[in-house]
């Protein structure tokens, strides 16, 4: 019985160390040069050092759309099949690609934290 009792322990132990390191990062507020702004919280998943995807939110949307953790070789991409946050030495850019003129790819804009 006691060795029973031990063996929740521990269970209960590693489940609840594993929710407190999944931490939310964030959420950030940014306002772009194009007018528009948008909120991003990066999603630290469970085990992981760094966050692995990020939630964007746009104002004239309650849906989260999820970016994936694309790598980089210095700075930071998060990005899906329509939109993409870069981060590199302190500069944001926003792209979303649906805004992109007659034979051109998107150009992404730059953005600026705003506190909230």
């Amino acid at each position: 019985m006691i060795l029973f009792r031990l063996i929740v322990a521990g269970i209960a132990i590693v489940l609840l160390s594993s929710v407190a390191c999944a931490e939310d990062i964030g959420p950030f507020h940014f306002k772009c040069d194009d007018g528009s702004s948008f909120t991003i919280t990066f999603v630290k998943a469970e085990g992981e050092s760094s966050p692995m995807i990020a939630r964007l939110t746009l104002p004239k949307s309650k849906d989260a759309i999820i970016l994936t953790n694309k790598g980089g070789a210095s700075g930071i991409h998060y990005a899906n099949d329509r939109y993409a946050y870069d981060e590199w030495h302190g500069n944001v850019s926003f792209k979303d690609s649906s805004k992109k003129g007659k034979g051109k790819s998107a150009q992404g804009v730059a953005c600026h934290e705003v506190k909230k």
